[in-house]
Parts: C-alpha cells; structure tokens; sequence
C-alpha cells in the first residue's frame, strides 16, 4: 500500500498535467515538422497569461513573465516539471499583493480609528508594524 502522501503528490502531479496539456494545446502552433509532431506539449508565454486569468492568479503580467523566464530553460516555453515549479512562484507573487492590499485597508481603518481621536488598538498597531511589506 502506497504512503498517504505519495498518493497525493501523484494526485497532485496528475492534476498539473491535466491542466498543462489543456492550456498547452491552446493556441495554434506553428507547422511542425514530422520530427517534432511528438515531443512533449509544451506551454508558452500568452498561455501561462491565460491560465492565470482562468483560476483568478492576481499576479502582474511583467511578474508573470519574469517568472516564466526564471523558470524555463528554453526561454520560449514551459514544459511539464518547469511548468509545477512555477506554481509556487506565482502563489507567492499573489500572496505578496494581497498582503499589500491587506496592510493598504490596515492602515484605512487606523486612520478611521484615530480620526475621533480615539486610541489605536494595540493588535491593530503591531500589525502595521510588524508587516513586511
């Protein structure tokens, strides 16, 4: 019997490249040659662009594509693991922005907060300080 984890992680493998053969096969490819009709699919820039849009990844297109480039080899496309490795990346990218936003509404309500004059709430104040971004 397999380990519990080892079964998600094929799960969890499987499910990327469901998605990746979905959104590889995306847009029209240029003629390829009777070589190259069964190299693996491969996932490129304007794709990566539409797969974050399809599942809500909030994440800049400039910092897309940075991540894209930081990632693939061929500097053209993603293939499967390249295209698993950025999914974290990109999960940290959206994390990071909605970290911003939360510390952007933090500093709303302060302001909200003190316009009366009222004191500032002790757990509001070490969060706006002690946020990182």
């Amino acid at each position: 019997m397999k380990d519990k984890r080892l079964v998600q992680d094929d799960q969890k493998r499987q499910a990327y490249k469901k998605i990746f053969q979905f959104y590889s096969v995306q847009h029209d490819k240029k003629a390829v040659g009777v070589g190259q009709q069964y190299e693996e699919p491969q996932l490129e820039k304007g794709e990566l662009n539409i797969f974050c849009k399809d599942f809500g990844i909030k994440v800049a297109v400039s910092r897309q594509l940075d991540i894209f480039r930081s990632i693939s080899t061929s500097k053209q496309y993603l293939n499967l693991n390249e295209f698993m490795e950025c999914m974290p990346l990109l999960g940290y990218e959206m994390a990071k922005g909605k970290a911003r936003e939360n510390k952007y509404r933090l500093k709303e309500i302060k302001a909200v907060l003190e316009y009366p004059a009222a004191p500032v709430n002790e757990t509001l104040q070490k969060l706006l300080d002690n946020c990182p971004i």
